[in-house]
């Protein structure tokens, strides 16, 4: 008898927990998902509505006077100069990418570059940095000019003698001459 109340309960024990775990872990009714009651194809979306502006935006005009470098740049600006003087055109175009980081939008930074690439022979580089500076240069015809004067250089080592007129004439139209 002492055996039935010290070994009865240990046994049934467990196995009521264990049977207890397992009752919950069902709980849970799995009900079927009900059939859609129209195509997506059936729906009618409605466009969004355009929204217009309450009044005409302006496009944005850039400067026709030249923005001021901030100092640093123009110290790499001036770092750069004596480098191409030098020789060191790796070392230039270097310092111009520096600039270029600091100041990204400055077109003459952009100019300096082409004209840096162009001595290194590196001629398609030369053509992209120019035009890039081109569309950063706004109303600065000058610049232009320059640009151009490089693009026609940069054409004339390509072999594209056409694009190199061209773009000579732009320089020129763009120069007053």
């Amino acid at each position: 008898m002492f055996l039935k109340r010290i070994f009865y309960p240990a046994i049934i024990f467990p196995v009521l927990l264990w049977l207890a775990g397992c009752s919950m872990l069902h709980t849970e009714t799995v009900e079927p998902v009900p059939a859609p009651t129209e195509r997506p194809t059936d729906r009618k979306v409605e466009p969004a509505p355009i929204l217009r502006p309450s009044r005409p935006v302006e496009p944005e005009v850039r400067p026709s006077t030249p923005r001021r470098s901030p100092a640093a740049v123009t110290g790499l600006q001036r770092t750069a100069a004596k480098q191409v003087r030098a020789g060191q055109f790796a070392q230039a175009a270097a310092t111009l990418e520096r600039g270029l980081r600091i100041s990204p939008g400055d077109p003459r930074l952009w100019q300096q570059l082409a004209a840096v690439r162009l001595e290194q022979k590196k001629w398609r580089l030369a053509l992209n940095m120019a035009a890039k500076s081109n569309s950063l240069a706004g109303q600065q015809q000058s610049l232009q000019a320059g640009n151009w004067q490089i693009i026609a250089q940069a054409w004339q080592a390509l072999g594209n003698s056409a694009k190199a007129r061209h773009a000579r004439n732009k320089a020129r139209s763009l120069s007053g001459r």
